[in-house]
């Protein structure tokens, strides 16, 4: 091996050894120490300068060597001759002499011929095997030609030269022949060789090969270099056969094909391109493929979309050039654009710049789709909604984004993936998160198949957790993006924001507490706390208590208090009562009034007492002042605040953790005093908003607390709050005002009515009888009106005013139904007022059945079956909303949101009802019948496991009462002139009068007494069905509101009938049956009258409804096939039919009946007389369905339908086929082809019998009878 960088250097003479000093004298046992500025040194620079003076010089600086270019040869013939090593050896650099050379090659000769001849012969031929062994036979053949060589170079230089020999002249005038040369020379042979062998085909064709390997350049250069060589021997006299063999052989090649060399010499191919630039790189054509014109694609008709996520039409992704940089190498490279598959896969690009963009088109791409309108041109948003559905590409974009954001420590990729997850999620919608109001929004289930179910927060938030916990790692767009998806997991449902909740404590101390605050002057608002982390937090304790109890000792409420005293530092400091500190503001005090719902963190009322007082007196100087928006909000969320912890001290035992605080502590505050001073100061500025609002809701729960922990229930503080009141001129100026609809009105008017029934005490009044009137009739009778705000009217109108009990009841039970979660305490009070109500005064008419109840408590016994109904369980139990109306709900509440389902208004009782999904608030119309449900469970019913000791109704006395109060509610209905409401639908009242039969089939009453006798044979039972189902037997004139009262027009008679998957009961029974079909509770019912009824009519009559059209034809065949035997027990008049459609009976006649088991069906019970004229509405529906078959049927279905009705009495089948009363037809053929279509069986005496008497008599047209 040939070391080039190291470099011998003469050792100087060594100097003899020193003997060992003994060390300096020291008073210490150690050596001294030193400052570094006692110790010698000298400078960088000066060190620098003496380098550099020693290079210039020749010399050589410490540390660094000298490269030695050029090494002698080492070899056996290295010291043969002086004169002949030195014409191989290269010309010394570097300052090393000649001699230097001379002797390293001639010591290292010598070593090895001495070392070679003191082998022996054996010796000699073992290294030999070695060296072949190691190296191979080639190496060991190489270096005998180079010795060779070698020697034959010497020998010829010293004769002068001979004919085969090429010299090279060095400086000194010594010509000498090098290895290379040797080498060529040996290819040269061999080459030479193998042309002559060839004739002129053979070496066209080779020329050719090598064009095509090598490109007409190289070979242009070849032949210039053969011309070159040839010329340059024949000067030198060159002569000889070797000689002359080459020229002629390189005159050859030089000759041979000069057209087709020419032609290639200005080639611009690849191949050509390649050959001349790129010759030593291999050759692999299918990555050149992009250089080929690319193939058009005619094709593909995917929406291609820009770099700005804008959808290119076809024409111009055609005909777009390629500068702008949107063709590239997809399956359509002709067309510019990117289709959203290619968008997909350039997510996945490894090279970051390149997946930042494409995240960022994809961006755009859903974006856009969220608020961009069809476009006409080209297929509009429809078509790319469509193709982003198919690819999946919403779901395939979080999972991309969600890699990145899980594996990524860029912060460019991991901007982008939060961007595209957000928009992926479907953020640019999310706009009602930016509702900044104190009022909660309920939970938004709305897209079940939204990502955001199956997005896996278990994995995600310690990523999300360890990105967020440095503040400025991430962009601040960046981190309210992240916020605003876990804003929207926690408005999702309780569980996610359970999910979400441990990673709020630290991004709230990360990215809000540890911000300083106030900014000072010239301070970027990106470094401002974030908002929407505060945002964020009062979202997942508003819906979720367990969040809540999380949060409140996290450490983090404390820190957030400076937000609400820097909005009210002065102007001569630092200034922060901008809008974002009044925002930091107000989210501090919305999540403390949260907080205050839930009855925790309380104390803070205490313990930061000159908080609140300065921030009183910034909001009373507010007041003389024009305000802004904002600062209007924060003054109305301060009031609701102190609203919400006034009813935490009403009761202290309510609160987490109990006495928290407490009435003594909030009574020595002044806070009513403060409030009445607002109340005068926006008085006298004739302001009626949401401040007004939330301050008289703070003093009704003043009034509440001062009825709980006043001296003689507050008497005395009761009055003078009234007088205050008057004194500060509430009464007068909502007289005065001329608001009504205006933002705020309505809050206004009903604290004010509240608080006038919560102070209603002696003769003072806050609002007197002409106000009270105007706003009892402008909004008591208005379903519109919020419930809780007709219910303080309507005990305003109690106890003010002489209300007549029928309307009374009748908006009693209107508001019933219009109360939401979160009203359940206004509710349950106003369900004991309707249970204790004058029945007798309200309906006369029902005076006597009331007596016939035989229970001491009348229709009060239902109440513990009732308030169920109305609040099933503390285990979702819904905060009270603001105001508070009592304390007692503090402790329990679980959560502050709504589930956001609410019943849906009816302005008919033909529309199917809307069942709620739980139990609770809202009510639907035909709450009154939940007892029944309960007697129908009741193995496993809550309410009667939960029901007092002693409450001992019997299941008689329950129905009796239930069947009672559902009349009640029907008449209110029937009397309701005033307003309309929404009522019992009709199919509902069918189910409820169902649910009484169904009670026979239950085996057990959980302990309730029952009877000998069937619950429905009880007289009073049977009358009361009888009421309840004698209405449904006839068309109801017009609701009052509707526009017209013709009903709607019958459908074709050959309309094919599809299978109804919503009919009116199926849609009633759905909050009863729950997961159980209908159809299977409907069998049990034939099954239940088959075996017990003995035709009862009432019984026998409610199996008629689902006979209809409008149900599928299960239920046909369940009755007509599956319990044929029961049809002679069925004998309701047409005029009796309980009716669901305001189609009346047409709704059981058309379309016609399709299925074949059904019409045979009817076919048999004709012949066989199961079915007769006394039963008439079985009998002209079966003969109505026959008859139209037969005529307009095809096929052999006709024929069986037909050949088992001829099979009956010929009465029955002239009565059915009746065509020619005079003509018979027994015994003549069935009716042929001709009469197929063109008989229409609407001209027989029987269909239009059949149709007059089902259209109510005001719409029976003129047909003349035959």
């Amino acid at each position: 091996m040939i070391l080039r960088d190291i470099v011998e250097r003469s050792p100087a003479a060594p100097s003899p050894p020193a003997p060992p000093q003994p060390p300096a004298p020291s008073t210490s046992a150690f050596p001294p120490a030193l400052h570094r500025s006692q110790r010698p040194k000298t400078s960088a620079f000066s060190r620098a300068r003496r380098d550099e003076s020693t290079r210039s010089s020749g010399g050589q600086v410490l540390g660094e060597g000298r490269i030695v270019e050029s090494v002698p040869p080492v070899g056996l013939d290295a010291g043969r001759s002086a004169g002949q090593s030195a014409s191989r050896l290269s010309a010394p650099r570097d300052g090393v002499s000649e001699s230097d050379y001379e002797r390293i090659r001639r010591e290292v000769d010598a070593e090895n011929t001495a070392w070679v001849e003191g082998m022996t012969e054996e010796e000699r031929v073992t290294e030999m095997q070695e060296l072949q062994e190691r190296f191979g036979p080639g190496l060991i053949e190489l270096m005998r030609k180079r010795r060779a060589a070698r020697q034959g170079a010497v020998s010829s230089t010293v004769q002068g030269g001979g004919p085969s020999t090429i010299t090279n002249l060095r400086n000194d005038g010594v010509s000498y022949r090098s290895e290379a040369d040797e080498v060529y020379a040996e290819v040269d042979e061999e080459n030479r060789v193998r042309v002559e062998g060839m004739d002129v085909e053979e070496r066209q064709v080779e020329i050719q090969e090598l064009q095509e390997r090598f490109g007409s350049a190289v070979l242009d250069a070849l032949r210039k270099h053969g011309e070159a060589r040839l010329q340059s021997r024949i000067s030198t006299g060159a002569s000889g056969s070797t000689l002359a063999v080459s020229a002629s052989h390189e005159h050859a090649n030089a000759q041979a094909g000069p057209s087709t060399l020419q032609e290639h010499i200005d080639d611009t191919s690849p191949s050509a391109l390649k050959a001349k630039y790129f010759s030593s790189v291999p050759s692999e054509p299918e990555k050149l493929a992009w250089l080929q014109p690319a193939a058009p694609s005619s094709e593909d008709t995917s929406p291609r979309f820009d770099l700005s996520g804008a959808l290119v039409s076809r024409s111009a992704s055609a005909a777009l050039p390629t500068h702008l940089g949107l063709h590239h190498h997809g399956d359509s490279p002709d067309l510019a654009g990117y289709t959203v598959q290619e968008v997909l896969h350039l997510c996945q690009s490894t090279v970051p710049s390149q997946r930042i963009t494409m995240m960022g088109v994809l961006c755009k791409i859903f974006a856009r789709q969220y608020v961009v309108k069809p476009d006409k041109d080209n297929g509009g948003v429809d078509d790319v909604a469509r193709v982003l559905k198919e690819e999946q590409a919403r779901e395939k974009a979080v999972g991309l984004a969600l890699e990145v954001i899980m594996s990524s420590r860029s912060v460019g990729l991991l901007r982008a993936a939060i961007e595209l997850q957000y928009t992926a999620l479907g953020g640019p919608t999310w706009t009602w998160l930016d509702d900044m109001s104190s009022r909660v929004l309920p939970f938004r289930p709305d897209d079940l198949s939204s990502p955001i179910t199956s997005f896996p927060f278990e994995d995600l938030l310690p990523r999300l957790d360890e990105l967020l916990a440095t503040r400025d790692f991430l962009p601040p767009i960046s981190v309210q993006q992240v916020a605003r998806i876990l804003r929207r997991a926690a408005t999702f449902s309780q569980d996610l924001a359970d999910a979400v909740c441990p990673i709020v404590p630290n991004l709230i101390k990360t990215h809000v507490c540890q911000v300083s605050w106030p900014p000072h002057q010239g301070r970027s608002q990106g470094q401002a706390p974030s908002v929407e982390a505060l945002r964020l937090l009062r979202d997942v304790v508003v819906s979720s208590r367990a969040c809540a109890e999380a949060i409140a000792p996290a450490g983090i409420l404390e820190p957030l208090l400076k937000f609400v005293v820097t909005v009210t530092w002065s102007a001569d400091g630092v200034r922060s009562s901008n809008e974002t500190g009044l925002e930091l503001a107000m989210e501090t005090l919305r999540l403390f009034l949260t907080l205050g719902r839930y009855g925790m963190s309380s104390n803070f009322a205490t313990s930061a007492q000159d908080l609140w007082t300065r921030l009183s007196t910034y909001t009373s100087s507010l007041l003389a002042r024009d305000r802004s928006r904002s600062e209007k909000e924060l003054v109305e969320v301060y009031f609701d605040l102190l609203g919400v912890w006034t009813v935490c001290a009403i009761d202290p035992h309510r609160t987490t953790p109990e006495h928290d605080l407490t009435w003594a502590q909030i009574s020595a505050k002044g806070w009513a005093d403060d409030a009445i001073a607002v109340v005068g100061a926006l008085m006298r500025r004739q302001e009626f908003g949401g401040e007004l609002g939330s301050v008289l809701g703070m003093l009704g729960a003043w009034a509440v607390g001062l009825g709980v922990n006043g001296v003689a229930g507050g008497v005395e503080e009761r009055q003078s709050l009234t007088k205050a009141l008057r004194v500060a001129g509430l009464n007068e100026a909502l007289k005065a005002s001329t608001l009504d609809g205006e933002p705020g009105w309505d809050k206004v008017v009903y604290a004010a009515v509240r608080l006038h029934n919560l102070l209603s005490c002696g003769s003072e009044s806050v609002l007197d009888s002409t106000l009270l009137e105007s706003l009892i009739q402008q909004n008591l009778y208005n379903p519109a009106a919020a419930a809780p705000f007709r219910y303080e009217l309507l005990q305003a109108a109690s106890s003010a005013t002489k209300i007549d009990p029928s309307i009374w009841t009748q908006n009693a039970f209107s508001i019933m139904t219009c109360f939401q979660p979160g009203t359940e305490p206004l509710a349950l009070e106003l369900l004991d007022q309707l249970l204790r109500s004058d029945w007798a005064a309200a309906f006369p008419s029902l005076q006597g059945l009331f007596a016939q109840l035989g229970h001491k408590d009348g229709v009060q016994l239902l109440r513990p079956l009732l308030q169920y109904a109305i609040q099933p369980g503390l285990e979702h139990l819904l905060a009270p909303e603001l105001p508070i109306p009592t304390p007692v709900y503090l402790k329990v509440s679980t959560t502050l949101r709504p589930t956001g389902e609410t019943s849906s208004f009816s302005e008919s009782s033909f529309d199917p009802p809307v069942a709620p999904s739980v139990a609770g608030l809202p009510l639907s119309p035909d709450w009154v019948f939940s007892p029944l449900d309960e007697l129908l469970r009741s193995a496993d019913s809550e309410p009667l496991k939960q029901a007092p000791p002693d409450w001992t109704p019997s299941e008689l006395e329950i129905v009796r009462a239930t069947l009672l109060l559902a009349k009640a509610r029907l008449l209110s209905d029937g009397t309701d002139t005033s307003t309309k409401h929404e009522p019992i639908s009709r199919s509902s009242v069918i189910l409820g009068a169902m649910k009484v039969f169904m009670l026979e089939h239950q085996t057990s009453t959980a302990g309730l007494s029952g009877s000998d006798v069937e619950v429905f044979r009880d007289p009073l039972v049977a009358d009361l069905l009888h009421d309840l189902i004698e209405p449904l037997t006839r068309l109801p004139s017009p609701h009052p509101g509707s526009a017209d009262p013709t009903p709607p027009a019958p459908a074709s008679p050959t309309a094919s009938k599809e299978a109804v998957t919503s009919a009116p009961l199926e849609i009633a029974a759905r909050s009863f049956l729950g997961d159980l079909p209908f159809y299977q509770w409907y069998t049990d019912y034939l099954s239940l009258f088959s075996s017990i009824s003995f035709g009862d009519s009432a019984f026998a009559q409610l199996i008629l409804p689902p006979l209809s059209m409008a149900y599928p034809s299960d239920y046909r065949r369940s009755l007509w096939v599956d319990n044929a035997t029961s049809l002679r027990l069925i004998r309701t008049p047409l005029s009796q039919v309980p009716l669901e459609s305001p189609r009346g009976v047409l709704e059981f006649f058309e379309p016609r009946e399709e299925d074949e088991q059904v019409l045979v069906a009817y076919a048999t019970a004709l012949a066989r007389g199961w079915v007769s004229p006394r039963q008439e509405a079985l009998y002209v529906i079966a003969g109505h369905h026959v008859a139209g078959y037969i005529w307009d049927g095809q096929g052999e279905k006709r024929k069986a339908v037909l050949g088992t009705l001829l099979a009956g009495q010929g009465e029955v089948v002239r009565q059915v086929l009746h065509q020619d009363a005079e003509t018979p037809l027994e015994g003549r053929p069935v009716p042929g082809e001709e009469f197929n279509g063109g008989r229409n069986w609407y001209e027989s005496y029987w269909a239009r019998k059949v149709l007059l008497a089902a259209l109510p008599p005001c719409h029976r047209p003129v047909i003349p009878v035959d």
